[in-house]
């Protein structure tokens, strides 16, 4: 899909700047290899194609010294095993090197899976601003936008898998981001033992029970439900479809396995939602509005559709009583 006027003239503000100081001789070498590619001012398409770069990638990277191929193995994360085996995509790899050191390159290259901190990276380049509470779900929506505009061929398989997980991470990284200033790896905390990590991915300790936070990308489905196990959780998520949160049976198994609450987008955060200037939360309460049916309430009778601008909010006044006071009867 051809890029607009006003998108073309944001990207632009992205040329990639010069540099020679970079890590290694290959990354470099690669960088130029990149930067020559680079015709931002008159490719109505703007972007440089990874595909393009791959013979070019190869041949510098025969040329490169076991020195340089080394420290690029520990840069890239390729196992031992992988790297003898020349089991990794090699034009990947080293286009991800580089955006480590030259960030603007994740604004030009298309037809390549960035890691999810690239992701939110280009994102706040493109915005000017870094991530915080306020803007995460802006930051969100700019980072699909852009992932799509840089797709405009058929992925692999491998790409497409690639690209789920790291769109689940991303979901976790700005969430961890929007909660930075709560979190104190004490009463509340980033789950990381795998015992327990399919309970959620954040919890806050509570009375009766601990309270769970359980963070998905653009759709629940039957992924979020996995996530319950009759405790208390919330889940929170970029969600596109209003759809999911407007039937009673997806409810009703929502609620059976303990969520109190969903967090949904109440910004837009797909194209058609910019264009009609309402969000998923919006567009779930307008369906609620036009059945002439209440909203849906949890077990404690306060609202279970909530705006994903509150999460950061709720938790805090959680957070803010006293340890043995703090229940979450009330959320």
């Amino acid at each position: 899909m051809p890029l607009t006027e006003d998108e073309l003239a944001k990207l632009r503000q992205h040329a990639l700047p010069m540099r020679g100081d970079l890590s290694s001789e290959l990354i470099t070498n690669a960088y130029q290899i990149i930067r020559s590619a680079f015709n931002g001012d008159s490719d109505p398409n703007f972007f440089i194609d990874a595909d393009s770069l791959a013979l070019d990638f190869k041949k510098l990277f025969e040329q490169a010294s076991d020195e340089d191929k080394q420290e690029f193995k520990k840069m890239a994360k390729i196992t031992p095993q992988k790297f003898r085996d020349g089991d990794y995509n090699l034009t990947q790899k080293l286009i991800n090197v580089v955006a480590n050191e030259v960030p603007e390159v994740t604004i030009v290259v298309k037809h390549n899976h960035f890691t999810s901190e690239q992701c939110i990276t280009m994102a706040e380049l493109y915005l000017g601003a870094k991530t915080d509470e306020t803007n995460f779900i802006d930051i969100k929506s700019v980072v699909d936008k852009l992932n799509k505009m840089k797709w405009s061929r058929r992925q692999t398989r491998s790409e497409e898998q690639s690209g789920v997980s790291v769109l689940g991470t991303i979901s976790e990284s700005l969430l961890k981001i929007a909660m930075d200033k709560l979190l104190d790896e004490t009463t509340l905390f980033q789950t990381s033992n795998r015992e327990v990590q399919s309970y959620g991915d954040f919890v806050l300790i509570c009375l009766p029970n601990n309270l769970w936070l359980s963070v998905k990308s653009n759709f629940a489905r039957e992924r979020l439900l996995a996530s319950g196990y009759t405790t208390d959780i919330i889940g929170a998520g970029f969600f596109t479809d209003e759809g999911e949160f407007t039937t009673k049976g997806k409810l009703r198994n929502f609620q059976r396995v303990g969520f109190l609450a969903m967090y949904i987008p109440d910004v837009a955060v797909t194209d058609q939602q910019r264009a009609n200037n309402t969000s998923t939360y919006q567009l779930a309460l307008d369906v609620y509005k036009n059945r002439g049916e209440e909203e849906p309430r949890n077990i404690n009778g306060t609202p279970f559709i909530r705006p994903l601008s509150s999460l950061q909010s709720d938790i805090e006044k959680l957070k803010k009583m006293p340890i043995h006071n703090r229940t979450t009867i009330n959320l």
